[in-house]
């Protein structure tokens, strides 16, 4: 989940607001391939100095996680592409 919300920058900067440091995330398109731990660090690195505190799975996740744009998401993580076809039913 966390990979997917690294996809979508700009949902992350607008959620998190003033203080949100976008340099702080990984420089790869290939999201699913950043080790998760990193992922977590980054994350947390780049929103430790906004209002909402550094990120927390439970406490902000949910709320990111609803907030993403899919088609961003898909072009970024083959495999939550391969999910949103299954879902759709398409091939």
């Amino acid at each position: 989940m966390e990979a997917w919300l690294l996809a979508d920058r700009k949902n992350l900067a607008t959620y998190y607001g003033n203080g949100f440091r976008e340099k702080s995330l990984p420089a790869r398109s290939d999201v699913e391939n950043i080790p998760l731990a990193m992922v977590n660090l980054k994350l947390a690195e780049a929103t430790k100095e906004t209002k909402k505190g550094p990120y927390h799975k439970t406490q902000h996740g949910f709320d990111l996680i609803e907030r993403i744009d899919p088609k961003v998401v898909r072009v970024a993580s083959p495999h939550a592409d391969r999910l949103c076809r299954i879902v759709r039913g398409e091939q």
